[in-house]
């Protein structure tokens, strides 16, 4: 049968100039750029592994990735690079770790034809989002387990 994957997943927030959510300060402290990166801060360098995880995929969140649709677009190249193969657009389930509570998320991994290329997304992201919160701006990044490589049978 088809293996599951389970990335981690993590959500990182940013402080915004004025644009901070309802109600209150955010509490992650903000992210660079990987061209900025600081060597004296987590990277976020996709090559670089911390503790047997490695960035895989990075995103800022944009006004259709928190909307009540539930879904988020991924970044292409690393969709392609990282992620599962997609044989086909109805696409297949992926199980993620969330690193900040521990919570085990279930997402529909898909790509939509789009002009001869393709769009990749994650659907069912809505209580992932209300759970953390999240507002435009705000990143989310998707690690790899290099030691404990999540493919296998089904159970």
């Amino acid at each position: 049968g088809i293996g599951e994957y389970r990335p981690q997943l993590v959500t990182r927030k940013r402080r915004s100039g004025g644009r901070g959510p309802r109600g209150g300060v955010r509490w992650m402290p903000a992210i660079r750029p990987v061209n900025e990166l600081d060597l004296n801060r987590v990277s976020l360098d996709p090559n670089h592994q911390v503790a047997g995880l490695r960035v895989i995929l990075q995103k800022e969140l944009r006004n259709s990735d928190i909307s009540q649709l539930g879904r988020i677009v991924l970044p292409k190249k690393e969709s392609e690079a990282y992620l599962p193969i997609l044989t086909s657009k109805d696409g297949r389930s992926l199980r993620m770790h969330d690193l900040l509570n521990a919570q085990l998320w279930t997402f529909k991994y898909r790509y939509w034809p789009n002009n001869k290329s393709r769009m990749y997304v994650l659907e069912n992201t809505g209580d992932y989002v209300r759970t953390h919160n999240l507002r435009v701006g705000d990143f989310i990044m998707i690690y790899k387990d290099d030691d404990k490589n999540r493919f296998g049978h089904p159970s």
